[in-house]
């Protein structure tokens, strides 16, 4: 389980079910954890988001006609602008993506993914595939906020 929602669950007893924003903040910080946990595991030293960029880079690129602008990973990602960039900048520096401008938008950047950048997309995906069926296994911390979620809905709905 979380850090964050054992020790939740030690301060109060239960979960507050009156909060579904608290509820998938927690479920996106087990995610997170648990992805981080099976990426050290293989040694890469990338984080989760860093991977979700990878594979936005790496699916833009499956497209004939797309533009793998950074602006274009903003919307794919859902991750704001300096964020992206932030994220950007740091796999150029591991080798993993290639960062030139736009030849017909000197204002723009375009992002390819590098044969380094490949190898290490493959090996995260191997390394989290286990790891994202575990999240939501019965009994496990990201479930019971699912679960808390879905009674949330439900009661809502009624």
């Amino acid at each position: 389980m979380s850090d964050l929602l054992a020790s939740e669950e030690q301060s109060t007893g239960e979960l507050h079910p009156s909060d579904p924003l608290l509820l998938i903040h927690w479920l996106s910080r087990i995610a997170d954890d648990v992805a981080t946990e099976a990426l050290k595991a293989v040694n890469l030293d990338i984080t989760p988001r860093q991977v979700s960029v990878l594979e936005a880079v790496a699916a833009l690129e499956l497209q004939e006609d797309a533009r793998p602008h950074q602006a274009v990973l903003v919307k794919l990602t859902h991750i704001d602008r300096s964020t992206l960039s932030d994220i950007v900048r740091r796999l150029v520096s591991l080798g993993l993506v290639r960062r030139s401008r736009c030849r017909k938008d000197y204002r723009a950047y375009v992002v390819k993914i590098t044969d380094e950048g490949r190898e290490a997309l493959r090996t995260a995906d191997n390394a989290l595939a286990p790891s994202r069926s575990k999240l939501f296994e019965r009994g496990s911390a990201a479930r019971a906020v699912l679960e808390e979620l879905h009674g949330i809905v439900k009661a809502r709905a009624q």
